[in-house]
């Protein structure tokens, strides 16, 4: 009788884990398929930024339980896992993918820099103006 209640609760584990790595691939597969798209990104390219987008979302898997224990922590840890799809987005494209990103990029900077003239406005530290953006990059 143990052992059969043993194999039930690992079937089901097993079945939830299975569920939720289709969930994950089911993403990785979207937004790999967004960004073949917009930059039109040849086959060597959608693979590796398949990789990427799959080491994003490992990435968010490994710090979501920080998100309610440790909030700050999450927040710089989520702003290097996008640093770092950033990062990792710019090494595959070519020289004529560029402009696309670069636009992206100009646009987050002109959004960031607006926001944080606004928060100085109110009479913001620092500090506060840094974690707010950190939570502004969650939204």
């Amino acid at each position: 009788m143990t052992k059969f209640l043993f194999t039930i609760c690992l079937s089901l584990f097993s079945i939830a884990a299975f569920a939720q790595q289709q969930a994950v691939d089911a993403r990785v597969v979207k937004d790999t398929e967004a960004m073949v798209k917009y930059y039109d990104l040849d086959e060597t390219q959608a693979q590796k930024m398949e990789v990427i987008q799959a080491r994003k979302y490992r990435n968010l898997a490994d710090i979501a339980s920080l998100e309610q224990s440790d909030r700050t922590l999450y927040l710089r840890k989520l702003k290097s896992i996008r640093t770092g799809t950033w990062a990792s987005t710019r090494r595959i494209l070519r020289e004529d993918q560029m402009q696309p990103y670069n636009d992206l990029l100009i646009e987050r900077r002109r959004k960031e820099s607006a926001f944080i003239k606004e928060q100085k406005a109110t009479g913001k530290t620092k500090a506060e103006i840094e974690l707010a953006l950190l939570e502004l990059e969650v939204e």
